[in-house]
C-alpha cells in the first residue's frame, strides 16, 4: 500500500511543473509595484497644498507627520480583464465607508496578485484605485501562447484596453499605444518575470491542497537531505 501511495505521489509530482502549461488550469497574476511613478512622484500624491503645509511645520509635528505618511503612501493596485465577453474588475467586495469609493483588495500595498484562466486573448490593465480619478500603473496585451497571436487581435485588444481605462476612469499616466507591451504566458511562467517601467509581471500556478501538502513534502524532504549533507 505504501509503495502504491509514493507511486501515485510521484506521478503527481512530475505534473506540477506542467500546472502553469495547463490553459485550463488557474493561475495568479502576481504583480509587484514600483514605490513611486514613472515621473519620480509617490502613487498618492504629492499635493501641492500638503507640500506647502509640511515646509512650514515640519517632520516633528504630528500633524506634518501625518502629510508626510500621505506624501509617501502606497498604491491600492487593482487588475481588469479585458476580452470579448467585456470588462472584468477586480475591486474589493466592501466600499470606502467615508468616501464611499471603490477599494483595492491590496490597499496600501506595492503587491498584489489575481486569480484567474489565461485561456484566450486578453487585454490586461493595472491602476491604481483612488477616490475617483485613477492612475495608470501597467497596460498589456496577453495571449495564451505564441502561436494565438495575431497583429489583428493586438491592434484590436489595444483599443480595447485604453477604451476600458476610459470607461474606469483611469485618466493619469496613460502611455501612448506604442508602448503597450505584448506578452505570452510562458514569459511569465515558471521562474520568469517581466519588468515593466512602474511593476514587476509574473504568473505563478494556483495549486489545489493535495498538490500544495505534496509540494511541502518534496519541500521537507529536500530540507532533511541536505541537513544529512551537512552532518
Amino acid at each position: 500500500m505504501f509503495h502504491r501511495i509514493s507511486s501515485i505521489a510521484a506521478l503527481a509530482a512530475l505534473a506540477l511543473p506542467c500546472v502553469a502549461q495547463d490553459q485550463s488550469h488557474p493561475v495568479q497574476l502576481k504583480v509587484i509595484v514600483s514605490d513611486l511613478k514613472i515621473n519620480g512622484t509617490p502613487w498618492d500624491g504629492p499635493d501641492p497644498v500638503a507640500l506647502a503645509a509640511l515646509s512650514v511645520l515640519g517632520h516633528s509635528k504630528g500633524f506634518g507627520n501625518l502629510l508626510f505618511a500621505k506624501l509617501e503612501s502606497k498604491p491600492d493596485p487593482v487588475v481588469a480583464f479585458i476580452d470579448d465577453s467585456g470588462i472584468d474588475v477586480r475591486f474589493a467586495p466592501n466600499k470606502d465607508p467615508i468616501t464611499g469609493a471603490r477599494r483595492s483588495l491590496c490597499q496600501d500595498q506595492n503587491s498584489c496578485a489575481w486569480q484567474f484562466v489565461p485561456n484566450h486573448n486578453m487585454a490586461v490593465l493595472v491602476f491604481d484605485c483612488d477616490i475617483q480619478d485613477h492612475d495608470w500603473i501597467e497596460g498589456f496585451i496577453l495571449f495564451p501562447s505564441l502561436q494565438q497571436r495575431s497583429q489583428q487581435d493586438v491592434e484590436r485588444l489595444t483599443r480595447a484596453l485604453f477604451q476600458a481605462a476610459r470607461k474606469l476612469n483611469v485618466i493619469s499616466g496613460v502611455p501612448d499605444a506604442s508602448k503597450i507591451p505584448v506578452l505570452t504566458v510562458s514569459d511569465l511562467s515558471g521562474d520568469s518575470t517581466v519588468e515593466l517601467p512602474q511593476a514587476t509581471l509574473a504568473i505563478r500556478p494556483v495549486l489545489s491542497p493535495f498538490e500544495s501538502a505534496l509540494q511541502r513534502q518534496q519541500s521537507d524532504k529536500a530540507t532533511s537531505k541536505t541537513k544529512e549533507t551537512m552532518k
